[in-house]
Parts: C-alpha cells; sequence; structure tokens
C-alpha cells in the first residue's frame, strides 16, 4: 500500500491520539482540582470542629492540641511558650451565652497574631503565647484583664477576670505559676511543680472538646 493513501489514515491517527492526549490531560487537571477542593472541604471541617460557637475563639480540644505542638516546637527550637488562663466572674448564669461573642472578641482582639486564644471551659479562657517568657506573659496578661474590663455584658455589667500565668517547660512542666494560675487550676504552686501541662489539659478541658464548649 503506498504512502499516498496511508497519509489520510496517519493523520487522522495522530489526530485521535492528539484528541486523546488532551482530554487525559483535562481529566487528570479536574480530578487534581476536585481532590484539592475535597481536601480544602476536610481541613475546613477540621477547623469548624475546633471552634466554639459562642465566642468564635477556638475550643478546647484545639486549646490541648495547639499546646502540645507549641512544647514539641520549644523543644526542638529551644524557644520559651508561656500560657495564661482566665477566669471570668460576675457573669449571671442568664447572661453567659450572650456573653461569649463579647468577652471572646474582646481577648482575641488583645492577643498577638501569633497567640491562641481558645475558649477552654464555661467561663474560662486559655492563651497560648509562643517564644514567650514569663515576664512578656505578665504583659500579656494584663492586655487581656484589661480587654476583658472594657467588655459589656448583655446586661450591661462589667464582667472581672483573673489571669493567671505559668511559663511550661521543655519537658511539658509547669514554671512559674502565679498565684491565679493555682485558683483557676485548683493546685497549688508545690503540686504543679510536679505535674506536667497534660497531667491538668486532658482531665480538666480536653472533655470540653466540641464545638460548642459545654
Amino acid at each position: 500500500m503506498s504512502l499516498a493513501i496511508l497519509l489520510p489514515f496517519l493523520v487522522v491517527a495522530v489526530a485521535a491520539l492528539a484528541a486523546a492526549v488532551v482530554f487525559a490531560v483535562r481529566e487528570h487537571r479536574r480530578a487534581r482540582t476536585l481532590a484539592d477542593e475535597l481536601q480544602t472541604a476536610r481541613t475546613e471541617a477540621t477547623l469548624l470542629e475546633r471552634r466554639d460557637d459562642d465566642t468564635g475563639l477556638w475550643n478546647s480540644r484545639f486549646f490541648v492540641e495547639a499546646l502540645t505542638r507549641e512544647i514539641e516546637r520549644s523543644r526542638t527550637y529551644d524557644r520559651p511558650v508561656a500560657l495564661a488562663l482566665a477566669s471570668v466572674d460576675d457573669v449571671s448564669a442568664d447572661e453567659v451565652e450572650a456573653s461569649m461573642r463579647t468577652l471572646g472578641a474582646a481577648i482575641g482582639g488583645s492577643v498577638r497574631a501569633l497567640d491562641v486564644a481558645c475558649r477552654v471551659g464555661t467561663t474560662e479562657f486559655g492563651v497560648i503565647m509562643p517564644e514567650t517568657d514569663s515576664r512578656s506573659a505578665s504583659v500579656a496578661s494584663e492586655r487581656v484583664l484589661r480587654a476583658i474590663a472594657r467588655a459589656r455584658t448583655e446586661g450591661g455589667s462589667t464582667p472581672q477576670a483573673a489571669v493567671g500565668i505559668a511559663q511550661v517547660g521543655l519537658d511539658g512542666r509547669w514554671l512559674h505559676v502565679n498565684t491565679a494560675i493555682c485558683r483557676i487550676t485548683g493546685y497549688t504552686a508545690e503540686h504543679l511543680a510536679r505535674l506536667r501541662f497534660h497531667d491538668i489539659t486532658q482531665r480538666k478541658f480536653h472533655s470540653r472538646g466540641s464545638s460548642r464548649t459545654e
């Protein structure tokens, strides 16, 4: 069979092959895009599970996970990590739910971008402060206190708060705790010095790890 006769068939075959390649590339790109969108949706769903509905802050489940990660980072890079716990008083049972959004915005707006603000109890909040020593944590806790003092509940009252601070050691032990954090956690300074943060956070906060703090 001569080349002149075969040439049209070859052209059609090449064109069909080229079309198949283009189709395969498009399908591969579409599949990759769908996979990326699915991963994004999963990530967003995971993050939503770790948000507190009432305050918009991270919840207690995320608090435990984030503090664990920061301690690992501090151990790896030999950098300090501090923790503040705030217990808000003078909020009546009827006002708690309605006041949480205001308090969440106040506390979230008072911390640095790298800090992690969480709701860890009904009227308890935690702030993880990476690369922060106890002195800097004390300054940061004053900002949190001032932010809470400026907030107003639905009933118009001003909530009061105690903010406890601690530096967490490379091995997860509680260091340089103040009296407020002892009151909030229910342990003496001597007792805390013998514990690691997981001994308290797992017991006190981890069970509250729903998207809505109970």
